[in-house]
C-alpha cells in the first residue's frame, strides 16, 4: 500500500495516487517560508519529515503527522543508511551530522554526532560551510556542504561507529532531493 506524501505552505497532505490528498498536519508544526525546503526520508514502513525550522515529523500509513520522539534538532536534511537515522543541517551546529541509536528513529544520544570538517577545521569556518544535504548511495553516506563535499563511512568500530572523508574543496548550490531507487 503506497502513500503519497506532499508539503504545501504549513500543511502536510497525504493520498493516494489518483486521489484528493487529505490534510494530515496532525500535530506536527510546519513553518511556511520561501527559503523552507521539506526533506522526506522513509524508515521501514514510516516517513520521517524535516524542514530546517521545526522538530521533525513521523508519518505512517495510519496516522496523521506528529512530532518525532526522543527530541532530535531541527534538520534541514536526513538520510537513512546501516540501520541508522542521520539528521544535519541545524542551526545550533552546521557542520555536524546526528545520529539516531542503532534501529531507532526516537532514540538520539548525545554523544553519536559526526563532524563534517572541511579542510580549515578553524571554528571561523564553522560559520562559513554548512550541510545542505545527505543521501546514501552504495556502500556511503555523501554530504553536501556549502564549500565541500564528503562521505560517512562505516567503520564497524563499537566506540566510533562512523567517520568522515572530505572527498572535494567545492560544494553544492543548495539542497535537492535525491531519489534512491528501489533496495537503495
Amino acid at each position: 500500500n503506497q502513500i503519497i506524501l506532499a508539503s504545501a505552505g504549513d500543511k502536510i497532505y497525504s493520498g493516494a495516487k489518483g486521489a484528493t490528498p487529505s490534510d494530515i498536519t496532525g500535530t506536527a508544526t510546519v513553518t511556511a517560508g520561501q527559503n523552507t525546503q521539506v526533506h522526506w526520508v522513509t524508515v521501514n514502513d514510516t516517513a520521517l519529515g524535516c524542514n530546517g525550522t521545526n522538530p521533525p515529523w513521523v508519518v505512517d500509513a495510519s496516522a496523521n503527522a506528529a512530532v518525532l520522539g526522543g527530541s532530535p534538532p531541527s534538520f534541514g536534511t536526513m538520510a537513512t543508511k546501516w540501520n541508522y537515522t542521520f539528521g544535519a543541517g541545524h542551526a545550533a551546529a552546521t557542520r555536524t551530522i546526528r545520529y539516531s541509536a542503532m534501529g531507532s528513529t526516537i532514540s538520539w544520544p548525545s554523544a553519536n554526532t559526526v563532524s563534517a570538517l572541511l579542510g580549515d577545521s578553524s571554528p571561523a569556518i564553522e560559520g562559513r560551510d554548512f550541510i545542505w544535504q545527505l543521501s546514501h548511495l552504495g556502500d556511503s553516506l555523501f554530504v553536501g556542504l556549502a564549500n565541500s563535499v564528503g562521505r560517512v563511512l562505516y567503520t564497524g568500530d563499537s566506540t566510533t561507529p562512523f567517520r568522515y572523508q572530505q572527498l572535494s574543496d567545492f560544494g553544492i548550490e543548495g539542497q535537492s532531493y535525491v531519489p534512491v531507487g528501489a533496495g537503495g
